[in-house]
């Protein structure tokens, strides 16, 4: 049966997809997909547009990265950050980074899109860190201890952690940085997802809890990019950051380029010491081919570029200045299903890993393959007490539109909710079954359609919507934290340990390129498969 099912997955090349929201697109490829974990704060209501067709986009196959050989570089080089070096060679310093999707300096320091969770990862730290081989390191906090009344960890800031003008940063800080403004020690909508209070003890002394009861792992969730510290300061386009960069030009709003300074810190002072300067190029409507051209780009030219897009790495692959290398997979597109619920069985046993294999080579274009376990939703029992039960609905064929929605930006869950949509369409007795596994209550007439960020969000709440395509992070700080972040968006999704892993079916995994002009080096990867450049961290690393 799965493999009859793979070769119908691969017979299904188009269907019509309705579009509806303010900002919907007439062509299958929009901007990359948003950075999920978690959801941007709440937005004003958006009124709907008339309905566009799409065509979902043609399977594209990455081709296969050559070795080219290597390019002499400048004299001045770094050496490689050891174990979680992206390069393993010393080499010049990255000059010239492009990004994919858009920039606002609004949304600092908490990221919307994967261009600005890069970004602003040179620029804004956090409490702790998660290396890329999930070690919890220090960050702003130096030391830590859990309370042995509860779920609250005290954390130590580090003496020496500053803003980048060289302020001391403290515990006021912090809850400023997570705090509504003017609203006292009430916590921003996206941190409390993960922090249910904070405190300051002293200056230099917090104290915040968690809603995971888990002692031994639940600090790892505030190593989230949604927990940043930042400072804003009236007038300044970008806010204080915290690691060894700062912005040296303030453009506001929506840029094309950001100018990045190395520095570093004096006792007590910011010690100007320019250490060189990387800029930021965000054209999300530029042919990134153009980047790796020298002769077509203006200034410097182009050293680190990240991306799925085929063309861009096919075009890269045999040009002998880059080298082309993958990234972990960090993101699983997944359906969620308000009508499975227990005893269906989990999610995940739905769709064969073989018609999951088909579902990733022609549904969407760039890397992916079909999903693959373990899954962190399959939660074990101890996570129950962080995640907010909810007792079951009374549920039946009319309560859900004949609808699977999906993010509009977000080519992959567009391909893979057209996909799923022409399945039902078949009369074959084998897909017919598999449909009603996606799809409990009934797959007839339904239709793909593409929402806002805003529109999917309130969609996702309410749980009226037959299915839901979005990405989930396949490497979550804390799977507790995952469960609880996600389950705050949809109450309908858990009403018990058994319904969190029946209702989300796991459809494929995708993951980004590094394309790196030879003989740079100074690239280090986090646990999220975020990259970091040389000088973030304090000393240089």
């Amino acid at each position: 049966m799965p493999r009859r099912i793979a070769v119908r997955l691969a017979w299904v090349a188009s269907v019509t997809i309705s579009v509806c929201a303010c900002g919907a697109r007439t062509t299958p490829t929009v901007s990359p997909p948003e950075s999920v974990a978690p959801p941007p704060p709440p937005v004003a209501e958006v009124v709907p547009e008339p309905p566009v067709v799409l065509t979902p986009p043609p399977a594209v196959v990455v081709p296969p990265v050559p070795s080219p050989a290597a390019i002499a570089d400048p004299v001045e080089t770094v050496e490689p950050v050891a174990a979680c070096s992206l390069i393993p060679a010393a080499g010049a310093p990255i000059r010239t980074v492009a990004l994919t999707g858009a920039v606002d300096a609004s949304h600092a320091p908490y990221p919307r899109n994967d261009s600005e969770r890069f970004l602003f990862r040179q620029l804004y730290d956090t409490l702790v860190r998660i290396d890329c081989d999930g070690r919890l390191e220090a960050g702003l906090a130096s030391d830590w201890r859990l309370d042995p009344t509860g779920p609250t960890w005290v954390l130590t800031l580090d003496a020496e952690a500053r803003f980048s003008d060289g302020t001391p940063v403290t515990a006021a800080d912090v809850l400023a940085a997570w705090g509504e403004p003017g609203r006292g020690a009430t916590l921003q909508p996206w941190v409390r997802r993960f922090v249910r209070s904070m405190v300051a003890v002293n200056a230099h002394v917090i104290g915040v809890t968690l809603h995971d009861p888990d002692g031994a792992e639940s600090l790892r969730a505030l190593a989230h990019p949604a927990l940043a510290i930042a400072r804003r300061q009236p007038g300044a386009g970008w806010p204080l950051g915290t690691t060894g960069f700062r912005v040296i030009d303030q453009p506001v709003g929506e840029v094309a380029a950001v100018t990045l300074a190395r520095h570093t810190w004096g006792r007590g002072d910011l010690a100007v010491a320019e250490r060189g300067q990387v800029r930021f190029l965000a054209a999300p409507d530029v042919d990134l081919r153009d980047h790796l051209d020298q002769a077509t780009t203006p200034g410097p030219p182009m050293d680190l570029l990240v991306t799925r897009d085929p063309a861009v790495l096919s075009y890269a692959t045999v040009l002998p200045a880059f080298r082309v290398t993958p990234l972990e997979w960090l993101r699983t597109h997944a359906l969620l299903s308000p009508a499975r619920e227990p005893p269906r069985g989990p999610g995940a046993d739905v769709i064969a890993l073989e018609a999951r294999q088909a579902l990733a080579m022609d549904a969407v274009q760039g890397d992916a393959r079909g999903a693959t376990g373990p899954f962190w939703w399959q939660l074990a029992t101890d996570c129950a007490a962080a995640v907010p039960y909810r007792r079951s609905r009374p549920v039946s064929g009319a309560v859900y539109a004949k609808r699977v929605v999906f993010p509009e930006d977000d080519p992959v869950a567009g391909g893979l909710a057209a996909r799923l949509v022409a399945l039902t369409a078949f009369g074959d007795p084998e897909l017919a079954a598999l449909t009603r596994g996606l799809f409990p209550l009934g797959a007839t007439g339904m239709v793909a359609v593409g929402l806002s960020a805003a529109a999917f969000e309130r969609a996702l709440g309410e749980g009226l919507d037959s299915g839901y395509v979005m990405p989930l992070e396949r490497r979550p700080f804390g799977a507790c934290q995952e469960a609880r972040s996600l389950t705050s968006r949809a109450e309908w999704l858990v009403r018990s340990v058994a319904a969190l892993d029946a209702g989300v079916v796991p459809l494929l995994d995708t993951r980004n390129w590094a394309v790196i002009r030879h003989g740079r080096s100074g690239v280090a990867v986090e646990w999220d498969g975020v990259l970091l450049l040389d000088g973030v961290r304090r000393g240089g690393a």
